[in-house]
């Protein structure tokens, strides 16, 4: 009977460390809660996110998005401007309140992505 007890006892143990850990590793720093950010003017995301661009995963966007921001946005999804990964968790967008307007820097390697910020050229 004692030895069962101390058996449980050291199993009840080894999960509850097994769960602190598995807390820890979550954590991450990561913001999980949607964050809203009000955009004055186009082009200005990245200065508003600029320490918790790669931490934020829930974010709703208001005001108008040009290029500029569009490439903080894929910066924070995890791909840079050249497509290459980056330390970006965001999951979640909400453009239900943003207008897509033109101008800022190129988001992708392909310049004539500037002006137009969703111009499709497929050639067969």
């Amino acid at each position: 009977m004692r030895n069962f007890t101390f058996k449980r006892q050291l199993l009840f143990v080894v999960f509850m460390l097994l769960g602190c850990l598995s807390i820890q590793a979550a954590d991450d720093d990561l913001i999980t809660k949607q964050i809203t950010i009000k955009l004055d003017k186009a082009g200005t995301l990245p200065d508003k996110i600029r320490s918790k661009k790669y931490n934020i995963t829930n974010l709703k966007i208001i005001g108008e998005v040009n290029g500029t921001d569009w490439k903080a946005i894929r910066e924070m999804a995890g791909s840079d401007w050249y497509g290459e990964k980056t330390n970006g968790n965001l999951s979640v967008l909400d453009l239900s309140e943003a207008k897509v307007v033109s101008g800022g820097d190129s988001y992708c390697y392909d310049e004539r992505y500037k002006n137009d910020v969703f111009r499709w050229s497929w050639r067969v």
